[in-house]
């Protein structure tokens, strides 16, 4: 009699524990994106890289909380929706902030064909739109710098340029 006790309660507190959600505070940690490139990141819906599986592209920079790891891969939730789930490629996630710096300082377009330099819609020469081009020598004003970009002003208008082809001599 006391062993069928003994059992009965083991089963029971199993099955309380196996009821018990995990806390994704225990195994969550903060990270952020980070591209090479500057580019945004495709999150998919599985851990695949079909492209008919990308629910949403985040931006540089954007804070995201990893909620489990498998292989290459990353299960994250982003934003303020507890919807906001999905799957992210880990080698573009940094535990730090990305150096993105704000506040404003000047650089002037610096080009090794003196031609100028195009300001861009986005931090990437593929899916991005030319806004203007920045004749050689002008001043921007830079806005912030990531990776390889600065997002600056000029002539009232808001864009990227590569980083390498602004100085802080004119």
């Amino acid at each position: 009699m006391k062993k069928v006790r003994v059992v009965a309660f083991l089963l029971a507190l199993l099955m309380v524990l196996a009821a018990l959600p995990l806390t994704a505070s225990a195994a969550s940690k903060t990270m952020y994106v980070k591209t090479d490139d500057g580019l945004s990141l495709n999150v998919r819906s599985s851990m695949k890289t079909k492209t008919d599986n990308v629910i949403t592209k985040l931006t540089y920079g954007t804070k995201v909380t990893v909620l489990s790891e498998s292989g290459s891969w990353a299960r994250i939730t982003w934003g303020s929706k507890s919807s906001n789930k999905g799957y992210v490629v880990k080698k573009y996630l940094s535990s730090s902030k990305p150096s993105g710096t704000s506040g404003s300082s000047y650089r002037y377009v610096k080009t090794s064909s003196g031609v100028g330099a195009n300001m861009r819609s986005a931090m990437n020469t593929r899916n991005s739109t030319i806004l203007l081009t920045v004749p050689e020598g002008n001043r921007v004003k830079v806005l912030a710098t990531y990776s390889r970009w600065c997002k600056v002003s000029y002539k009232n208008k808001t864009g990227y340029i590569l980083s390498s082809l602004l100085s802080t001599k004119k």
